[in-house]
C-alpha cells in the first residue's frame, strides 16, 4: 500500500470515496443523496449560470451557485436559489445551507434570509469563509 498525490482524480476514484462514505450512512439507516442542478441559459442556449447541490440527509446542501458577471443584479441569483429551495422543500428538506467567502456574496445571501452560523478565518489575504443557513419550513 502507498499514498500518491493525484491532482486530477478520475470520476471513478472520486466516486469510490463518496460511495464508501454513503454506504456507511445507508448501513445506519440514512437515505440516499439526491442531487440537483438548475442551469441558466441565454437565448443561444449557452449556460450563463447555475446552482448545484443535493439533499444531504434532509438538508438542502448548495455546493455552488454562479451567475455570469454581466447578468448579476438582475434577479437571476435569487431565481436560482428559489428554484433550489423549492426543490429542497419538495424533497422534505427542512433547511438550506451554503458557504461563501468574505469577498463573494455574503450580503446577498443575508438579504434573502440566510443567516450566518459561523465564520472561519485564516484564509489567504485575510479572507474568511461563512457558513450560512436558511430554514425552509
Amino acid at each position: 500500500m502507498y499514498i500518491r498525490l493525484d491532482s486530477n482524480p478520475s470520476y471513478t476514484a472520486q466516486n469510490f470515496l463518496l460511495e464508501g462514505i454513503l454506504s456507511q450512512a445507508r448501513a445506519l439507516g440514512f437515505p440516499e443523496h439526491t442531487y440537483f442542478c438548475f442551469l441558466l441559459y441565454d437565448d443561444d442556449q449557452k449556460v450563463q449560470g447555475g446552482i448545484k447541490g443535493s439533499n444531504f440527509y434532509g438538508s438542502l446542501y448548495i455546493d455552488y451557485i454562479y451567475v455570469a458577471p454581466d447578468l448579476r443584479g438582475q434577479g437571476y441569483g435569487r431565481a436560482l436559489l428559489k428554484a433550489a429551495e423549492d426543490w429542497g422543500t419538495s424533497q422534505d428538506c427542512s433547511f438550506a445551507t451554503l458557504t461563501t467567502m468574505s469577498f463573494e456574496a455574503k450580503d446577498f445571501y443575508q438579504h434573502i434570509g440566510y443567516q450566518i452560523e459561523f465564520e472561519q478565518q485564516g484564509y489567504l489575504n485575510g479572507a474568511s469563509m461563512f457558513y450560512l443557513r436558511k430554514d425552509l419550513i
